[in-house]
């Protein structure tokens, strides 16, 4: 049966040829499970070694075989029926799923079989992808390859956004071997997908074939020849070497300032008293407050975004902004490399800002640069310890540990662990739903600054956090404001032209005010007092 070389129109036209039905929606349920298995493993890695290396490792020996080998895995995709050569993919892919699941449950994880796990898949990805593209061909022509090209592109992105959030719910519920397992199971679906499609002749022209010693070569001299394919090829290789593990950056920054936060609070008492800021500032060092029973509530560590004073004049701000910082940072000499980490977390949840931000502006169809966060961004970060809950018999409103509020920053970026979800968030119509743990992703909340700078379009992320749960809940969060030069009003792209009840905020009159009200606000009279006078502040509890 021929193919039909005239194109129909339409975005979806490729799925109107049968096999290619088949061939991409099977294909999407094999990269959920692949994207998911990626996460899981990441993540398996990092929690077996704490260690970035080890996860370079596994990044670069996936990858490796593509380096050493990818023109050769096209000369095989080119000399052999690509339908056989997926069916026996599929299968190898298959067959490594399962040896992950099994590793995992067997409870003997060695890092030096993920290494070699990690190989084979690059291994079989070499012949693999270059037989999946060009399978595409043979199941819809030439006419059809540009939008069959768009749909696979489009099940390739659905499924780095579906599969990272499923593998994040499930590894917190019931762990990474069974994240293994289901991504074995649904390479099952891809053969049965393969096995139903019906064999077609391949369109071949009659050309000679160089020798297999030659055969990759010829393909680079093809690519060096012609400048744009040169062009194209650096700009890929760029973005896969600098851009692609951004995500594993990240979960390895939040998880190393998240366990070394949740080490200093693991402190015996009396060496977290010596945390506490030597001038009763709330958001320096160590800290606790009590219920209205005395009972433990919430403890936390805060960092500045400067040491002292000093070292924000030294970073560009004026003498004036750099009073701010007049109450240093109080870093526990247990934890040396605490600092240097909290840095470089902060730089990188200040980057995950900007590129929420750009999502936000394409949403709003206003040009990516609208929202002006700028390089000097102003930061705090914290770490909090929320305690478990051993009461019955209380509902939601009964055992707040943060009451409800929106966060006065531009945006908040979150990390959390625990066996419950604490965080919730305020549905427009004033009800609550739970903020889920992942493990593998970070959570944003929209703040106040956010709001003015759209007219209100955007609201801000109003959330609380409920107790429970059998172990104690702990997460880390950046709050992101644009420099303290910054006067936050409606931006031109929203400003309604009748005028707007909105009133402009100057970010420096809130940071440098916003002390003393909060105490007001949340604060215990004692707590109040010692800010006042410049001394320590340490809460009593009684459990």
């Amino acid at each position: 049966m021929a193919v039909n070389s005239t194109a129909p129109t339409g975005v979806f036209a490729a799925l109107r040829v049968r096999d290619y039905r088949i061939y991409w929606s099977t294909g999407l349920v094999s990269n959920i499970g692949s994207a998911m298995q990626g996460v899981a493993l990441d993540w398996f890695v990092l929690t077996l070694t704490h260690s970035g290396t080890a996860l370079g490792w596994v990044a670069g020996l996936q990858f490796a075989p593509v380096l050493l080998f990818g023109l050769w895995g096209g000369v095989v995709a080119d000399r052999y029926d690509r339908r056989t050569l997926l069916l026996w993919t599929q299968t190898l892919y298959a067959v490594q799923a399962l040896l992950l699941t099994v590793i995992v449950f067997s409870g003997h994880a060695a890092l030096w079989l993920l290494y070699v796990l990690s190989f084979a898949l690059g291994c079989v990805f070499t012949v693999e992808n270059p037989a999946r593209l060009s399978f595409v061909t043979e199941l819809v022509g030439r006419a059809l390859i540009p939008k069959a090209a768009g749909l696979n592109i489009l099940s390739l992105n659905a499924a780095r956004l579906i599969g990272p959030a499923i593998a994040g719910v499930l590894i917190g519920a019931i762990g990474t071997g069974w994240v293994f397992a289901l991504n074995a199971v649904s390479f099952t679906v891809v053969l049965a997908g393969l096995l139903s499609i019906r064999p077609r002749a391949r369109e071949t022209r009659a050309v000679s074939r160089p020798p297999w010693t030659g055969a990759g070569a010829e393909g680079l001299r093809y690519v060096t020849a012609r400048p744009e394919l040169v062009g194209v090829f650096t700009i890929f290789g760029l973005a896969a070497t600098f851009a692609v593990n951004f995500p594993t950056t990240l979960t390895l920054f939040a998880g190393r300032v998240f366990d070394v936060g949740s080490r200093v609070l693991d402190l015996p008492r009396e060496e977290k008293e010596q945390l506490a800021s030597p001038t009763g500032h709330p958001y320096r060092g160590w800290r606790q407050w009590p219920d209205d029973f005395g009972r433990l509530e919430l403890e936390r560590f805060d960092i500045g975004q400067y040491d002292d004073s000093d070292a924000a004049e030294a970073a560009g701000l004026t003498p004036e902004q750099a009073t701010l910082y007049a109450h240093t940072d109080v870093w526990p000499p247990q934890e040396p490399g605490l600092r240097a980490a909290t840095q470089r977390y902060q730089d990188a949840f200040a980057d995950v800002a900007r590129r929420v931000l750009g999502l936000y502006a394409r949403v709003l169809d206003v040009p990516a640069e609208t929202f002006p966060l700028g390089d000097d961004v102003c930061t705090t970060t914290v770490v909090n310890n929320y305690p478990k809950w051993p009461y019955d018999g209380a509902s939601d409103d009964e055992k707040l540990l943060l009451l409800e509020h929106a966060d006065s920053s531009a945006l908040t970026v979150l990390y959390q662990e625990g066996d419950y979800t604490g965080p919730q968030g305020r549905r427009p119509d004033g009800t609550w739903t739970s903020v889920p743990v992942r493990h593998d992703a970070l959570q944003v909340f929209t703040g106040t600054l956010l709001t003015n700078w759209t007219d209100g379009r955007l609201r801000p992320g109003r959330h609380r956090v409920v107790a429970g749960g059998t172990l104690t809940r702990r997460s880390s969060a950046v709050f992101v404001h644009p420099s303290l030069d910054t006067v936050v009003e409606p931006l031109p792209a929203f400003a309604d032209p009748d005028g707007s009840d909105v009133e402009p905020v100057s970010v420096w009159e809130r940071a440098s005010g916003n002390v003393e009200e909060y105490l007001r606000v949340f604060g215990r009279p004692e707590q109040l007092a010692a800010w006042r006078e410049n001394r320590p502040y340490v809460a009593e509890v009684t459990a």
